[in-house]
């Protein structure tokens, strides 16, 4: 893929940080010797993904449906323990941006939701990644990608508590949650900054 057509504009991305601190030449590797997987699995996972982001089950088999059903109850649960009746702004499938010292990141959560309580001044984000597949996943507290994330959400949001979630319907638990508090993002921050 040609840096034209990569949306992360040939930079480091969220979902790479687990392996960048796995192996810090990953991301050089991967930019000489680009991989492009796939596999029915994956294009399951795609459909589904592309079913929870236009709210369209259209295409879907049943077992399909059954999967794309648990993660939109699931992400209502969630949304409405999060947010109760406070003001909501929905963003899906968009791509944030953060400078840390001199790297750019970027990440693309499956959805974001923005709350905002003006007479407490409060701003949180919820972020949701789904997890479509059968195979386990690290948890919500020790997933890379989601803490960078938070990070990379609390900068393009100005927000000063992002929780993350992880909705993985096949696996148990079905969802996995972790809070970042503004003491949390400076460490994470600061974790991100050593493995870039």
């Amino acid at each position: 893929m040609s840096e034209q057509q990569d949306e992360r504009k040939g930079l480091p991305s969220a979902s790479g940080v687990e392996g960048y601190k796995l192996c810090p030449g990953k991301f050089n590797a991967e930019k000489q010797f680009p991989v492009e997987e796939t596999s029915d699995d994956a294009e399951i996972g795609n459909r589904i993904h592309k079913a929870l982001e236009t709210s369209c089950a259209d295409g879907l088999n049943d077992d399909e449906i059954v999967t794309y059903n648990t993660c939109r109850s699931i992400r209502d649960d969630l949304v409405a323990g999060f947010a109760g009746d406070r003001s909501q702004i929905h963003f899906v499938e968009q791509r944030m941006w953060d400078k840390i010292r001199s790297f750019e990141i970027s990440g693309k959560p499956d959805e974001v939701i923005r709350v905002v309580d003006s007479t407490a001044g409060y701003i949180g984000v919820l972020l949701v990644d789904y997890k479509t597949g059968r195979n386990q996943v690290t948890l919500a507290p020790g997933n890379l990608q989601l803490r960078a994330l938070a990070v990379i959400a609390s900068s393009e949001y100005g927000a000063k508590f992002v929780r993350v979630a992880i909705i993985q319907p096949w696996a148990s638990p079905q969802v996995s949650v972790c809070d970042y508090e503004e003491p949390d993002l400076v460490k994470a921050r600061a974790e991100l900054i050593e493995i870039l």
